[in-house]
C-alpha cells in the first residue's frame, strides 16, 4: 500500500472526550449521553423516531409506485444477481489492530462476524485497488465563496491505519440501553475505512452489539464544510448511522446538533438540524440508495447550510436559518453509528460495515 505522502503519528487511539464535566475515564464519553447526542431526552428520540417512521413509509410508497410504473412500460421484472460471485474479505478483529499495530504475521485476523462482501474490481461501486488513485471518486475542489483551509484529508485507500487526529469511542454510548463502541470495530482494510456493527461476546459492555464510532475532537469550527464518500453494506444485521454529525465543543453550548445524513436504512437519508432544546429541529430528505457509493458534501457559512448529492456543482439542499436555528458555537464532526432506536439485532450473527473511501474537514479561513 502506498505511504501517505505526510509523514505523521497513525496509530488509533482511544482518549477521553472533552464534551462535559464527568467524563467516563478512558472512554470518550460522560455519563447520561452518547458520543453524538449526549444528554438527549426520550421525548427528543421518539421525536427523531416519528420522523424516521415518516421518512420510511414516504419511501416505501415512492417504490411502489416507481415499480408499478417500471412494470408497465417493461411488461417484466428486471432480477439483478450483483451480489453473487463477489470475493469476501475478512477484517482485522485482534487487539493489537486496535491499538493501530498491524497482526503479528501482516495479514488481518479474522472472527466469525467480520465477513464483507466486496465487489470485484472493475465493478460498479468497486473502491479503488489499496494505493491506487480511482479518479471517479476524487475528492472535488472546495467551494469558491470563503476562503476553506484543509485540515483533514483522509484518503483511506493510502492509509493503513486510523490517523491520530481521530479520537476513536470505546464504552456505552447512552443514546440508548444497549448501545457500545469499540476501538476495534473502526478498521482501515481494503483501501477503506469500516465502521463494524457486529456481535461480540465480551467487551466493555459485556456480551452484546458493538460498533465504530470516531470523532475530530479538537479540530472543531463554525463554519465548516465536510466532504466524504462512503457506503453502507448490510450484512445481516442493520443500525443506525450518522455519516457526517457535527457535535458542539463546549460544554454547556447551546444546543447545536448537526446530523448531516441519519438514517435506521438504506434507501434514504436526512439532514436533521436541532436547536432549542433539542426537541425542535428542521430537517430534509436525500433519496439516494447507501448501499451505493455516493459523495456528500455539508457546508456551513454563517447561517446558512448547503448540501450537495454527488453532483457538487447544484445543491440537493440549502437552508437559510437564523443564530436561533444554527447557533454560532464551534463544533467538530462526529462518524458515528449505534443499534436502531428500536433496540439491537435479536441474534449474534450478522454485521452492518459502513465503507468510507476519504473524508475531507475543512474550515474557514
Amino acid at each position: 500500500m502506498t505511504p501517505d505522502p505526510e509523514p505523521r503519528d497513525l496509530a488509533n487511539r482511544s482518549g477521553t472526550a472533552s464534551h462535559g464535566d464527568g467524563a467516563v475515564p478512558g472512554s470518550g464519553l460522560r455519563p447520561g449521553a452518547g458520543p453524538g447526542r449526549r444528554g438527549v431526552s426520550p421525548a427528543h428520540r421518539r421525536a427523531r423516531r416519528v420522523a424516521l417512521q415518516r421518512l420510511a413509509a414516504t419511501t416505501i410508497v415512492a417504490c411502489v409506485a416507481f415499480a408499478l410504473v417500471a412494470l408497465s412500460l417493461s411488461g417484466a421484472f428486471v432480477v439483478s444477481h450483483a451480489d453473487e460471485g463477489r470475493p469476501r474479505i475478512t477484517l482485522p478483529r485482534s487487539r493489537a489492530i486496535a491499538s493501530g499495530l498491524p497482526a503479528s504475521d501482516g495479514s488481518p485476523v479474522a472472527s466469525p462476524n467480520t465477513a464483507v462482501l466486496v465487489p470485484p474490481p472493475g465493478a460498479a461501486g468497486a473502491p479503488a485497488a489499496p494505493g491506487q488513485p480511482d479518479p471517479s471518486i476524487a475528492p472535488p475542489a472546495a467551494g469558491t465563496s470563503v476562503t476553506w483551509v484543509t485540515v483533514v484529508d483522509d484518503n483511506f485507500g493510502r492509509l493503513d491505519t486510523i490517523p491520530s487526529h481521530w479520537t476513536l469511542y470505546n464504552g456505552p454510548y447512552h443514546s440508548g440501553k444497549e448501545n457500545c463502541a469499540e476501538p476495534s470495530h473502526d478498521v482501515v482494510s481494503g483501501g477503506v475505512l469500516h465502521l463494524l456493527l457486529s456481535h461480540e461476546a465480551s467487551g466493555p459492555c459485556g456480551a452484546g452489539w458493538y460498533s465504530g464510532g470516531l470523532a475530530l475532537m479538537s479540530l472543531g469550527s463554525v463554519d465548516q464544510q465536510v466532504t466524504v464518500r462512503f457506503r453502507i453494506l448490510d450484512q445481516g444485521a442493520s443500525g443506525h448511522h450518522i455519516i457526517p454529525m457535527r457535535w458542539p465543543d463546549a460544554t454547556g453550548a447551546a444546543y447545536a446538533e448537526q446530523d448531516y445524513c441519519e438514517s435506521d436504512s438504506l434507501d434514504a437519508c436526512s439532514s436533521f438540524l436541532h436547536y432549542g432544546t433539542g426537541l425542535e429541529q428542521v430537517y430534509h430528505t436525500y433519496h439516494v440508495d447507501l448501499s451505493q457509493w455516493h459523495t456528500f458534501r455539508f457546508q456551513r457559512i454563517g447561517n446558512t447550510i448547503t448540501a450537495w448529492v454527488d453532483d457538487m456543482t447544484h445543491p440537493a439542499w440549502t437552508y437559510q436559518g437564523t443564530a436561533t436555528t444554527l447557533p454560532p458555537v464551534p463544533a467538530h464532526v462526529v462518524l458515528q453509528q449505534e443499534c436502531h432506536p428500536q433496540g439491537c439485532p435479536s441474534g449474534t450473527t450478522g454485521l452492518e460495515d459502513i465503507q468510507i473511501a476519504w473524508i475531507t474537514v475543512q474550515t474557514a479561513g
